[in-house]
């Protein structure tokens, strides 16, 4: 029922108006899932200022968990908002049935330079976004197979640049640095770095 009614006022008002009213919009004792809560937040990402300048990860984390929430929520619930969260921030959306992973990093501009790693199978990947410096790195750990990359890079315009490469076992991270030619153009380099 949460969905239902989430998406018909989404088409009597517009989805900007939801996000412009949480309090509103939750009035009622609305007991909303996990996925009602993840397309609130992405809303909140896109519209509200307060989170896309905070410094941190552990800053929005307590921005979120102090500010307007869309009613309680359960524990599995909960997890995968963050789920959703480190999706739409770092930008990490694994596939392991098909051996790929794609990555399309949001971060606010504050946030400097930014490390995680998020599980995979029974291992890991790892990045390191510098954007500031012009560079992002991404491995592996306790992966078994070797996997393909995606990995859409931001530029300060609000696009991305994409490459192709692959992880391998056993190899250390690629690294993908941001060049600027002479014509103002960019283009990018994908090496391993030890």
């Amino acid at each position: 029922p949460d969905t239902l009614l989430l998406l018909r006022l989404g088409a009597d008002y517009g989805f900007p108006w939801i996000a412009d009213r949480p309090a509103t919009f939750w009035t009622s004792e609305l007991q909303p899932d996990g996925f009602l809560w993840q397309k609130w937040l992405v809303w909140r990402f896109r519209d509200d200022l307060k989170i896309q300048q905070t410094p941190d990860f552990d800053s929005l984390t307590a921005l979120l968990l102090n500010g307007a929430w869309p009613g309680p929520l359960p524990d599995d619930a909960l997890a995968a908002a963050f789920q959703n969260l480190a999706e739409l921030y770092l930008g990490i959306r694994p596939a392991a049935t098909i051996g790929r992973v794609e990555i399309e990093p949001r971060l606010p501009a504050g946030w400097g330079k930014t490390r995680a790693r998020v599980p995979y199978e029974r291992g890991a990947i790892e990045v390191t976004y510098a954007f500031a410096d012009d560079y992002a790195d991404v491995g592996m750990a306790d992966v078994s197979h070797e996997l393909a990359v995606f990995f859409a890079y931001p530029l300060a315009n609000g696009g991305f640049l994409r490459t192709q490469f692959s992880l391998v076992p056993g190899k250390h991270p690629q690294r993908i640095k941001l060049r600027r030619e002479s014509d103002n153009r960019y283009r990018l380099e994908t090496f391993e770095v030890p």
